[in-house]
């Protein structure tokens, strides 16, 4: 008898439990923006917001990895092609500058413009 009504117990224990996790949910919150870690950097960015002119990718960093807390780090262009980099401060960029390999800016750089760095090197000599 025992054994007959386990299952109808168990399922009794556990329904108020499933209900309440179903409410919990956030339904649609999968088309709201989102924020991954920048490689690299102590930051986030929005991939969704990644522009790209010609050559020049445009991104922005945050502090959060919340997309409603408005707390940008910095917004950066790279040009993919002379591996440069300017800051824009207020709308202007600054002078381009080098973007040299262990910089905070590289790995993300390189992500953004898909730079296989040493990979064609081991690739050929192997």
């Amino acid at each position: 008898m025992i054994r007959k009504l386990a299952p109808a117990l168990l399922l009794t224990v556990l329904m108020p439990s499933l209900s309440a996790a179903q409410g919990n949910v956030q339904w649609g919150s999968s088309d709201k923006p989102y924020r991954q870690p920048a490689d690299g950097m102590k930051g986030y960015y929005e991939p969704e917001k990644v522009t790209r002119d010609g050559d020049v990718v445009s991104f922005k960093v945050y502090r959060s990895a919340d997309p409603v807390v408005p707390d940008e780090v910095g917004s950066y262009m790279v040009n993919c092609d002379t591996r440069e980099y300017a800051t824009v401060d207020k709308g202007k960029p600054t002078k381009p500058m080098k973007l040299l390999a262990g910089e905070q800016l590289y790995s993300i750089s390189a992500k953004l413009c898909e730079w296989g760095d040493g990979k064609g090197f081991f690739k050929s000599f192997f």
